[in-house]
């Protein structure tokens, strides 16, 4: 699984129209398959993102 940062998947958002807040991004986030976490990197606290893998058909 690919890790994305919250600025990525933002960017992504913004270019499919979604409103630029994070409430609304985080659902745009959740409804296209990607999985929140959060990673605490020298005591900083950053959101990330797992992109959803391909389905093999």
């Amino acid at each position: 699984m690919q890790l994305l940062t919250y600025e990525e998947i933002r960017e992504k958002a913004l270019l499919q129209g979604i409103s630029d807040n994070k409430v609304s991004i985080g659902m745009w986030a959740s409804l296209k398959g990607y999985i929140k976490t959060r990673k605490q990197i020298k005591k900083k606290v950053y959101t990330m993102y797992y992109a959803p893998q391909a389905q093999p058909n």
